[in-house]
């Protein structure tokens, strides 16, 4: 192939990308295009995961990698090794992985040298760099930046400056000013869960799915990936303290959960409560069910997305600002900071919603507005594009 067909085939792939992520946020469901020509990039995600820091950066960079690999970019990751770090299920997934040696959060300098290393070791300059990482600032990009192409930064935090030529910060906030003199004018900002990186799966239940009626018939309990404190168990106890003797229940451990066992022997003691560990099939869960109780993060953008009521727990401080906005929507029932709940309160909040059918179908309802599951093409489409 010569360069100018190359070049050629790419302007046209990019084009096309465009389109089809317009189509698809506009409700196109049944639209299929296949890729005659696949696009010539290289794109390297430098990510974390831990059994404290939880599996929600590296699923949602997982997510948007899925999508860039359809069309033909070669992949790389590179995570520091932390106990949970996801490196081996990133590997069983077909992708190659570099290894920082030395945990999340130890220090910008000797991360960004092996990230330097690792990238000079795959033999081509990434054209994009994707940080999902809170521990890394512009120390570290500045060390970096000779070495990649574009970056695209994936942030939730708004507390520090970015040099960055793409931000996501996919999370729903009041304010519209966070980034202000925190980013490049050169830079483009991809801002609310309009954006959100959520699974092809999401956006195909949501398609199929039918008016919720309020009617609660089903309650699906799951607090991520790693669920430290063990807000499962929490969860678990209040389901037992509350009459829910017509009502099914469902529960998800993710894969990097220590307490997973006993969640199982938890469940197994139960009546009408099933135990699911490290599904794939979350969207499924989550459209067939009528109420949840769960985290927040990701989690909060794939329940609205299929408009699925929910109680909520917080369990990391940098999602308190965000989860209050969604709140303020009325999508979601906010029982606050993780130490602060107990049992009892869940179980309160439990009771008063399936006696208030119209508020459930509300909480769909609203949710819906503001995810619409195409959040990942339209991030790919701005990534081909540019």
């Amino acid at each position: 192939m010569s360069i100018v067909t190359q070049k050629w085939e790419e302007i046209l792939l990019k084009q096309t990308f465009r389109i089809y992520s317009l189509f698809v946020a506009a409700g196109a469901s049944k639209l299929r295009i296949k890729y005659n020509a696949h696009i010539q990039m290289k794109i390297v995600f430098r990510t974390d995961a831990s059994a404290s820091l939880g599996t929600g950066h590296v699923m949602r960079c997982l997510t948007l990698a899925e999508s860039l690999k359809r069309v033909g970019a070669e992949v790389i990751f590179i995570c520091a090794k932390n106990n949970g770090d996801m490196t081996g299920f990133l590997e069983e997934r077909g992708y190659e992985v570099g290894r920082i040696n030395k945990p999340y959060g130890s220090g910008f300098l000797d991360d960004a040298e092996q990230t330097v290393a690792h990238i000079k070791n795959s033999g081509v300059k990434p054209d994009w760099l994707v940080v999902d990482n809170h521990a890394l600032d512009n120390r570290w990009k500045s060390i970096i930046r000779p070495d990649t192409g574009k970056i695209m930064v994936i942030d939730d935090l708004a507390d520090r400056p970015h040099d960055c030529d793409l931000l996501l910060d996919q999370n729903y906030y009041e304010r519209t000013d966070r980034y202000k003199n925190l980013t490049p004018k050169k830079c483009k900002l991809l801002l609310g869960p309009e954006y959100a990186l959520l699974r092809e799966e999401f956006y195909h239940a949501r398609q199929g799915l039918e008016k919720r009626s309020g009617n609660a018939q089903r309650i699906l309990i799951s607090m991520g990936g790693a669920d430290s404190s063990n807000e499962t168990a929490k969860a678990l106890e209040a389901i037992r303290m509350v009459n829910l003797s017509d009502i099914s229940v469902d529960v998800v451990t993710g894969a990097a959960n220590p307490h997973a066992d006993m969640i199982r022997e938890m469940c197994h003691s139960m009546l009408r409560t099933n135990y699911h560990h490290a599904v794939d099939n979350m969207a499924k869960l989550m459209a067939t069910t009528d109420l949840a109780i769960g985290s927040v993060g990701v989690a909060t953008w794939e329940r609205l997305c299929v408009g699925l009521p929910a109680i909520v727990i917080v369990t990391a401080k940098n999602q308190i600002e965000h989860t209050r906005s969604v709140e303020s929507t009325g999508a979601i029932i906010n029982l606050g900071w993780y130490s602060d709940v107990t049992p009892a309160d869940i179980g309160a909040a439990i009771t008063h919603l399936l006696a208030d059918r119209s508020r459930l179908v509300k909480m769909s309802e609203e949710g819906m507005k503001y995810v619409d599951g195409a959040g990942v093409n339209k991030v790919c489409g701005e990534m081909l594009g540019n």
